[in-house]
């Protein structure tokens, strides 16, 4: 498969390596049952096989839900969520940041500045989600790479009515969140990158706010919202405030733009994807080769750069 298929065989090493650790979970979690030891606070997280452990440890759940086949399958779910999701987010906030760098980069690296004002600041999450423009420009990127698969949800005994359509209770319901993202009746220019959009200074702030649908809504919407929001945060924070970059052979049509469904958006297949080199005294920094911002690469080690 790796010759055939590189991609597919990463993919499937990954499903091979969760069921290992998983099999391993569940004859760790079985042996501490069987000699009667106190397992471990299944809730922390640096706890090896936390996941794992959280379903394994959980009352609610039938014995044939706890196989090792079974949560390997959660596993993959939380890697693939997690990691494709927000590393397109972090190439489109890229490119957009230093397609415009008079107006959205420069702001955005004197708000920073507020807070980080040497490298050894860390300042806390919280407040960098109360830099106004640093928020704007992630609720925009957010707009604009909102999903485009479809999300189907069941009212499992309800009969529901909208308008003059009645849909039996089990019937299948789904929609696109990127259409409500790229309405232009909501967003105006929806395809413009226009991060005041989201700035108290914009009358129409609260329906922005309204049908901000990166994450869907409502009981089911997804888990991972606020991880997802202190990667943003921290990530750009961190790219930009010390480093000068610019934009390297980078079309938005051919290398930003989605223009395929793969649950996540997926760019042209001719797509090199978003491309960047360091600038350092008004020269190009010798880093080798152009680095790469480009989300196919799922554990994100490219935002390594910022400490370069």
């Amino acid at each position: 498969m790796r010759v055939v298929s590189p991609d597919m065989a990463r993919v499937a090493g990954m499903h091979h390596d969760m069921e290992a650790q998983a099999l391993q979970a569940v004859k760790e979690h079985a042996q501490a049952e069987k000699d009667s030891l106190e397992l471990p606070f299944h809730r922390n997280p640096r706890e090896k096989y936390a996941v794992f452990r959280a379903l394994l440890q959980h009352e609610g759940l039938p014995p044939h839900e706890k196989a090792y086949n079974r949560i390997s399958h959660e596993a993959v779910t939380l890697m693939a969520a997690g990691g494709e999701t927000t590393a397109s987010t972090l190439m489109m906030a890229v490119y957009f940041i230093l397609a415009d760098k008079k107006n959205v980069l420069s702001r955005l690296r004197q708000e920073v500045e507020s807070l980080m004002a040497n490298k050894a600041s860390r300042p806390s999450i919280a407040d960098l989600e109360c830099l106004p423009w640093l928020t704007a420009v992630i609720k925009e990127t957010l707009r604009i790479s909102t999903l485009t698969a479809r999300l189907t949800r069941v009212a499992p005994e309800e009969t529901l009515q909208y308008k003059d359509w009645v849909m039996p209770a089990g019937t299948p319901i789904s929609m696109t969140l990127r259409e409500i993202s790229l309405d232009p009746e909501i967003f105006p220019s929806p395809m413009e990158f226009r991060p005041e959009r989201w700035l108290p200074s914009n009358p129409n702030l609260e329906q922005c706010n309204r049908y901000l649908v990166a994450f869907s809504r409502g009981s089911r919407m997804c888990i991972g919202i606020n991880l997802a929001h202190a990667e943003l945060y921290i990530v750009l924070a961190a790219l930009f405030r010390y480093k000068e970059f610019e934009l390297f052979d980078t079309a938005r049509e051919r290398d930003v733009d989605f223009t395929r469904d793969f649950f996540v958006g997926e760019t042209s297949a001719s797509a090199k994807g978003v491309r960047i080199r360091g600038v350092m005294g008004g020269a190009y920094v010798n880093w080798g080769e152009v680095i790469h911002v480009n989300y196919h690469i799922a554990r994100l080690e490219v935002f390594q750069v910022s400490f370069l």
